[in-house]
C-alpha cells in the first residue's frame, strides 16, 4: 500500500496516522473476535459435552474428507493433462 499511497499523491503524514489507526482497529478487533470465540467455545463446551466434542470430530473429519477428496480430484486433472497435451 505504500507505493499505491505514494503515487496517488497521499501527505506521508496522513498515510501515517491512517496506516496506524487501520493497525490498531485491526489488532483490536481480531483480539476481540479470538476472545469472543473462545468464551463462546467455553460456553458450547458446558453445555454440549461430550456431544460437542463429537460433533468437533465429526466437523474436522468432514474437512479433511473434502480437502482429500479436491487434492485427489486436482491430481487426476493433472495427470488428464499431461497425458492428453494440447
Amino acid at each position: 500500500m505504500p507505493g499505491l499511497a505514494g503515487l496517488s499523491g497521499i501527505p506521508q503524514r496522513t498515510f501515517t496516522v491512517a496506516n496506524v489507526a487501520g493497525g490498531a482497529l485491526w489488532a483490536v478487533t481480531v483480539a476481540l473476535l479470538g476472545y469472543l470465540a473462545g468464551a463462546s467455545y467455553r460456553l458450547l463446551e458446558r453445555r454440549l459435552g461430550w456431544g460437542g466434542e463429537a460433533l468437533l470430530a465429526l466437523v474436522v473429519l468432514l474437512v479433511l474428507a473434502r480437502v482429500v477428496r479436491a487434492r485427489r480430484a486436482a491430481r487426476r486433472e493433472r495427470n488428464a493433462a499431461d497425458a492428453h497435451p494440447h
